[in-house]
């Protein structure tokens, strides 16, 4: 079973969006279609459902379909959408092209619009939706990282003042629990960053916001670090 894309197209046009609602008929992957006459009803719409693809006239200013694609982007319902621009067919210069592009587009329609550039767009679709969701995987992986190095540098940095880690690397396992649920694309993904995080981790350092001894009497500043090791051990 192949996966249904669910549409919004933004054209004040009533007859241009019938004919890209018509058009997409012809290709199975794409489901629902909802249509808008402005950029503001889009982001209305948008509030409410979730969708795969936006077509976007290009009727609308450049600097106001940037500014939509830009904040549909950071919501929960169209962060993971496709944004196209619907071109005319005599805007195929390559400047124009680019200038659609750099709007924040994830790709261009041109008239009269073809089964097979449909198709395209579905699959573009696709793409966009599994780069953007590993990209919000990555990030979330990246702080879990993060904390279990903090937790580890604790542990070690325990452990060379001769403190009991128990508790703390107790802690640490259960930190890494959650890699035992991820399926393999995402061990994949923990793989890639894990290797990179400790190939160019810094060199260890002792816990955050310790308080430094500057004097001049390494037993004085011994005897500190080890009560703030102890400490740290109870904590």
């Amino acid at each position: 079973m192949y996966e249904k894309f669910d549409t919004l197209v933004i054209e004040p046009d009533m007859s241009a969006r019938i004919r890209i609602k018509t058009a997409t008929t012809a290709v199975p992957t794409f489901g629902k279609v909802v249509q808008v006459n402005n950029i503001d009803e889009g982001r209305e719409k948008i509030k409410s459902e979730r969708l795969d693809v936006i077509f976007v006239s290009c009727i609308f200013s450049q600097e106001e379909t940037a500014k939509f694609i830009q904040e549909t982007k950071s919501t929960v319902n169209g962060q993971d959408a496709a944004f196209v621009l619907v071109l005319k067919t005599q805007e195929k210069e390559a400047s124009s092209v680019a200038q659609n592009v750099l709007v924040g587009a994830d790709g261009l329609l041109f008239e009269p619009y073809s089964v097979d550039s449909l198709v395209e767009i579905t699959r573009l679709a696709a793409q966009v939706k599994k780069e953007r969701a590993q990209t919000r995987e990555m990030a979330a992986i990246k702080v879990i990282l993060n904390d279990i190095m903090e937790q580890l540098n604790l542990v070690a940095y325990l452990k060379k003042m001769k403190i009991e880690t128990g508790r703390h690397a107790k802690k640490l396992k259960e930190m890494t629990h959650i890699f035992d649920s991820f399926d393999e694309t995402k061990k994949a993904i923990y793989k890639e960053l894990v290797l990179d995080a400790f190939i160019n981790a810094p060199i260890p350092t002792p816990p955050k916001n310790l308080p430094t001894y500057s004097g001049v009497s390494s037993r004085i500043k011994k005897r500190i670090e080890e009560k703030i090791a102890a400490k740290l051990g109870e904590s």
